[in-house]
């Protein structure tokens, strides 16, 4: 009876053994598993921070264009004045030479 009680003595170290590999494998699959999330969170707060940047950049561009619009309104306004300017300061300069 001895062999028997060996047998299955061996026989349930074996399965003890599998068991714990099957633990083992699940264990190393979920903290595989965690590690890839960690991975793709870090990823998406990466393209947030890029997206925010961008964002900025692009008010920033957009409110320049805007300046640079006023800016050439202003520009045309004073050519037209100095034009303005000229042409009075021509009709002086001729009203003092011809009298």
């Amino acid at each position: 009876m001895t062999g028997d009680s060996d047998v299955a003595q061996d026989s349930v170290r074996n399965w003890q053994s599998v068991r714990t590999l099957l633990e083992l494998l699940i264990f190393s699959g979920v903290l595989y598993l965690a590690h890839e999330t960690q991975n793709q969170v870090i990823a998406t707060v990466a393209l947030q921070t890029q997206m925010r940047t961008q964002i900025e950049e692009v008010r920033t561009l957009r409110s320049q264009l805007e300046n640079v619009a006023s800016l050439a309104r202003n520009v045309a306004q004073i050519q037209i004045r100095m034009e303005d300017d000229e042409r009075r300061l021509n009709n002086v300069e001729q009203g003092q030479r011809h009298p």
